[in-house]
């Protein structure tokens, strides 16, 4: 659009209020291309009597309020920056806070284990003194055994002899 344009759309809005009927069959080519570029922005809205006609719609007050075509599209295009700007800052903003919090998660899970590993030398120790016990009472079970192994043939043997002295004093 030119600078032709934007004062005939200012001038289609601006009277509009007053005039709160605009139609496309007395219009000049000029002012039908500002017709159709005020319905493609939403500014105003076939008249719902009579829809050859057009009346101004909310956004077209919005127009007026910002003192023109021109002032309202650059207030679009600002929020429109600056809701580029905010979405972009956002996804940078989370893009750190992901980063910062993959790293605390391996971070907590390396000293999560880290007591586990560090423990794994004194359970292996523990464990081979266990062993070393459990093989020395073995051991000791073991020499037991055989300690009454040879009571019990010591014992037998003196029954034996006992046996046979008795049987020498009641032969003689």
């Amino acid at each position: 659009m030119d600078i032709i344009d934007y004062k005939d759309i200012d001038d289609l809005i601006l009277n509009l209020p007053e005039n709160e009927i605009e139609s496309l069959s007395n219009a000049s080519d000029s002012r039908r291309k500002s017709i159709y570029y005020c319905r493609a922005l939403g500014l105003i809205k076939r008249h719902y009597k009579y829809p050859a006609q057009f009346v101004l719609d909310e956004k077209g007050f919005l127009v007026i309020e910002d003192g023109g075509i021109k002032k309202y599209l650059d207030k679009i295009r600002k929020d429109k920056d600056l809701d580029t700007a905010i979405k972009e800052l956002t996804h940078n903003n989370l893009r750190k806070e992901v980063a910062v919090s993959v790293f605390l998660v391996i971070l907590g899970t390396v000293l999560g284990y880290a007591p586990v590993f560090l423990s794994e030398d004194k359970t292996i120790e523990v464990i081979e003194s266990l062993s070393t016990s459990l093989q020395k009472s073995t051991n000791l079970n073991t020499s037991y055994q055989n300690e009454v192994q040879q009571m019990y043939l010591e014992i037998d043997s003196l029954k034996t002899e006992l046996d046979s002295l008795n049987n020498n004093n009641n032969n003689n």
